[in-house]
């Protein structure tokens, strides 16, 4: 599908649960992508985004269970929560560079998803982040990181986690559950609160 120049922004649950889509479009002119705007487009294989594009919101491309080519660009700012959860054909993905905090649940429950690319200004990792993810295998964790949110890679059983950001403050709760390749040998001095 393939929207005009006119579109500036599409609304919250604007095309939830429409399985005839197999590949979107969108034009330079839009900036904000809603709520639940492509939820459950089964069929959906890919999504082009223009670099206007600042803001994906809330659940914006959960259980798009066929989605696997997905290229973000670095003028967007916000990823909400769950925003690409239950995307279970979804391989790799690159944070773009305005993104500091990465949301709860944002790939949660992407069993394919194998390589993740992080940027030196990301801060946040959010609850369930990237819980469920059991391919993944390739997640280096940038310094500049200062919380990790509850069950944030949960049940990711492929991930070698050696190290922590020296600038870790906040480790939340069951953050590595599951965790069978967790080789940690020490925290870092900066660590205040674990659980």
């Amino acid at each position: 599908i393939t929207f005009p120049n006119s579109v500036i922004s599409i609304g919250n649950c604007a095309f939830g649960l429409c399985d005839g889509f197999t590949s979107i479009a969108l034009p330079d002119s839009v900036t904000t992508i809603g709520n639940y705007a492509f939820r459950g487009c089964i069929n959906l294989t890919s999504i082009t985004f223009p670099d206007s594009v600042t803001s994906i919101g809330e659940g914006a491309f959960a259980w798009c269970t066929r989605l696997a080519d997905v290229k973000i660009p670095d003028g967007i700012t916000t990823i909400g929560s769950n925003a690409f959860s239950l995307c279970s054909n979804l391989q790799t993905i690159n944070i773009p560079t305005g993104v500091t905090e990465l949301s709860n649940s944002i790939f949660s429950d992407c069993p394919k998803l194998e390589e993740v690319a992080m940027h030196n200004q990301i801060t946040s990792i959010g609850s369930y982040a990237f819980s469920g993810c059991e391919l993944l295998s390739r997640c280096t964790l940038p310094e500049s990181i200062t919380t990790i949110g509850n069950n944030a890679f949960y049940c990711c059983v492929s991930l070698p986690i050696t190290s922590l950001p020296t600038s870790l403050q906040t480790l939340g709760s069951y953050v590595f559950r599951d965790c069978a390749l967790l080789n940690i040998n020490r925290f870092p001095n900066a660590l205040t609160s674990i659980g």
